[in-house]
């Protein structure tokens, strides 16, 4: 019979035996929930993470939407190259390819390689590779960023590799962006899987999946590696992580890990560029050893049970606490701007979603777009930081107006977005906080210690359905259009702009098929020597014969064209079909006729304006002295040094230049000054009141004055009666053109006035007063 000692001893060791096993039964539970949590904070690391880069590539889409027209300059400094690392670890290069017909390929390659607005030596070795066959679309990278290390994928025609080719497809067609499966990268010295996510760009409507094939005008590329791109997020977890990518074809290429898996495991998929990525982790270890002997257990778990169990539960509730913080990081992260703390495009779609799911009618939510007037301008003059202040001083002043139930986020760029629900469908709070918003930032007059000055255009809009980007989007079309009148105001999306903007996208549609099936004719109004009145050139104009609304005058079409970013399309057709036709005439008549084409702004800063001109001229034979291109103050005053660069190109080909509307802008003086002007035209508005107007008369004399001192010929438009004549022959003016000389008239009828030798009375001119 044992002693009360031995008894106590056995029943110390039999407690302890049982207390051990308990232990190490908890101690197995615990580790799996530990590494259950650790599992499922790899999955929110490794979502957030894909979110953040998809995002990242939406913003730089963004960047082409707010201007189509990006240059080198302005994508490199955009880009930010010094900080891209930090931003965005494993980025390889950021990029822009264009999607060209094969046959633009060569005076692209040209523009390219003299484009010296981020390297002073251009690119002079630039070439579209592999050459294209046939005539299969060309997706040539044309930008890329950082440059050191990636000047082989300059160039690199994207079409020509087939799993490329794929992914540019789908994001043309779904309109998203696309990443493709694990491929060999143009220009990688790391070994390491690479990945190239697309996202598609647009040159107009994209609604519908026939638009997005005919529209697609190019694709932003972000190229990474998956290791290093996902390397930061995962190593403070003790797992190892492997990661498949699951294509259709049933394999399943690496692109993280060495699939030697060991210990607990768990796997999840998750969704990046429309693409699955299978996830397995596991943390490595081996299940509790059976042999450990005894005494040394007994001892172990004797002296260290209440620490083991202390810490074991400490570190529980400190990784369920870390796992909880960091879910709770990253979900801020996808929602929100790292700028101004504000919501995101992500959070304020969400948001307006969420509204709507709460209102009995949609018109109850409201969405107010805020874009700062001229934000440009601040950036380039007084540095990021100064840009940077100034949002966040925005988003500030936002928040202090909107109230505590409205929602305020910064969409993309200087655009900021408030949401709010009205009580009632007037809108009437919606409206008054538009219109607020506006004055307040009127009302900044300094960021940091630096003295600003800025305005803001603000779109408003109410739901007409339940569906948030169709309100983003309506608000979008009422800021634009509070743009288009000049900025600084308020304008509210109703049924007026409605019908006009469902008109508009009617005739753009309209226009692009008139374009395909060259639907134009053009209409020649004569100008005439004021001296001689002998008809020596004609200005061109396009006119469109709808097959619904019949024959519609330029002001019907042409700013539709410049919004849908086609009106090059236009500009190239009238100067092939006045070359062509001032070549009938030198054949037919034998003499040399000028033709004066009008130019807009758009085409004026495309790359390829200076080669179409070149090519023509080539062409048709002509005399570049006999093509006149002529252009508006405004066309020069959004680009100024671009217009100014292709004007001088343009002036290379020795055709002339005119300054047309001479007189309306504000920096006429200034253009006289730095344009390569060959001429200038007086504009209709001072010639109407010629004779009967002094104020204008002094106008149109200090004109002519100023431009015969500068050698710059003259052409008067508007002239309608011999008094105007008269008096611009007394002035030395060079040419006369206005209904007095004749009105727009079609190519056989100016075929006819050049034939007889029509010309103007200049005998029944009265002499100029005195």
């Amino acid at each position: 019979m044992p002693t009360r000692v031995g008894a106590a001893v056995f029943a110390l060791g039999v407690a302890v035996a049982v207390a051990s096993s308990v232990f190490m039964v908890n101690v197995g539970r615990d580790r799996q929930q530990v590494f259950e949590a650790d599992a499922g904070e790899a999955q929110a690391a490794i979502e957030t993470r894909l979110a953040v880069y998809e995002e990242m590539l939406e913003g730089l889409r963004g960047l082409y939407r707010s201007d189509d027209r990006v240059t080198r300059d302005e994508f490199h400094r955009f880009i930010d190259v010094d900080q891209m690392g930090e931003r965005w670890p494993g980025i390889q290069a950021l990029g822009f390819a264009r999607v060209m017909d094969p046959i633009e390929v060569a005076p692209y390659e040209a523009t390219v390689r003299l484009d010296t607005s981020v390297h002073a030596a251009g690119y002079p070795d630039y070439k579209v590779f592999p050459e294209p066959a046939g005539d299969t679309t060309v997706v040539a990278v044309e930008y890329v960023e950082p440059m050191a290390g990636n000047e082989g994928a300059l160039g690199f025609n994207m079409a020509s590799d087939p799993t490329r080719l794929s992914a540019l497809e789908l994001a043309r067609d779904s309109g998203q962006p696309v990443a493709t499966p694990p491929l060999e990268l143009v220009d990688d010295r790391t070994g390491s899987a690479g990945v190239l996510l697309v996202a598609p760009l647009f040159d107009g409507d994209a609604s519908r999946l026939f638009d997005r094939r005919q529209n697609v005008s190019g694709y932003v590329i972000a190229v990474f590696h998956v290791e290093a791109m996902l390397g930061e997020s995962l190593a403070a977890l003790p797992l190892a992580v492997e990661m498949t990518d699951i294509g259709e074809d049933g394999n399943a290429p690496v692109l993280l890990g060495s699939g030697t898996a060991s210990g607990r495991t768990a796997s999840f998929e998750v969704e990046f560029g429309s693409r699955t990525w299978l996830v397995e982790v596991n943390d490595g270890t081996s299940s509790l050893p059976l042999g450990v002997p005894a005494p040394v257990f007994v001892f172990l778990t004797v002296l260290f049970l209440a620490v083991l169990v202390t810490v074991v539960v400490e570190l529980q509730l400190r990784s369920q606490r870390n796992a909880g913080a960091a879910a709770a990081a990253m979900e801020r992260e996808v929602r929100l701007d790292p700028l101004t703390g504000l919501h995101n495009r992500v959070g304020i779609t969400e948001s307006i979603g969420l509204r709507l799911g709460q209102v009995d009618d949609p018109a109850k939510v409201a969405a107010v777009i805020v874009d700062i007037d001229l934000f440009k301008r601040v950036n380039d003059e007084q540095g990021r930081q100064a840009g940077d202040d100034l949002l966040r001083a925005v988003g500030e002043a936002l928040q202090r107006s909107a109230g505590d139930d409205a929602v305020v986020g910064r969409l993309v760029g200087d655009q900021f977005a408030v949401v709010l629900s009205d009580r009632v469908a007037s809108g009437e709070r919606a409206l008054a906080l538009a219109h607020g918003v506006r004055r307040l930032i009127g009302t900044i007059h300094e960021v940091g210690r630096t003295p600003i000055a800025i305005t803001a255009t603000v779109g408003l809009a109410y739901a007409r359905e339940a569906e948030p980007e169709r309100l983003l989007a309506d608000a979008a079309a009422a800021l634009h259009e509070a743009k288009r009148s000049g900025g600084n105001r308020v304008e509210l999306f109703d049924q007026r702009l409605r019908l006009r903007l469902e008109r508009q996208m009617r005739l753009e549609t309209d226009l692009r098929t008139a374009i395909r099936e060259r639907q134009f004719e053009l209409r020649y109004q004569p100008q005439a020597s004021a001296r001689t009145g002998e008809i020596l050139g004609f200005e061109v104009l396009i006119r469109w014969e709808h097959p619904e609304f019949g024959l519609m005058g330029p002001q019907d079409f042409i700013p539709v064209a410049e919004q849908a970013g086609i009106v090059h399309h236009l500009d190239r057709f009238v100067i092939e079909e006045a070359s062509r036709q001032q070549r009938a005439w030198r054949d037919e008549l034998g003499r040399a006729v000028e033709m004066g084409v009008n130019l807009s702004g758009i085409t004026l800063v495309k790359d390829t304006i200076v080669d179409v001109v070149r090519q023509t001229l080539t062409r048709y034979e002509m005399n570049p002295s006999d093509l006149c291109i002529e252009v508006t103050e405004t066309a020069i005053i959004d680009t100024p040094e671009l217009a100014e660069s292709r004007l001088k190109a343009l002036r290379d080909l020795s055709v002339r230049i005119d300054l047309d509307d001479f007189g309306t802008g504000y920096s006429s003086l200034t253009h006289l000054q730095r344009l390569p002007l060959t001429g200038i035209k007086v504009d209709r508005s001072f010639v109407s009141g010629l004779t009967t107007e002094p104020k204008d008369a002094a106008i149109v004399e200090a004109a002519i004055r100023l431009a015969q001192q500068l050698s710059l010929r003259v052409v008067a438009e508007g002239v309608e009666d011999v008094g105007q004549a008269g008096y611009l022959d007394a002035l030395d003016c060079d040419l006369l053109q206005g209904y007095l000389v004749g009105r727009p008239v079609s190519a056989d009828d100016a075929t006819a006035m050049l034939e007889s030798g029509t010309s103007v009375p200049v005998a029944e001119y009265p002499a100029a007063q005195a």
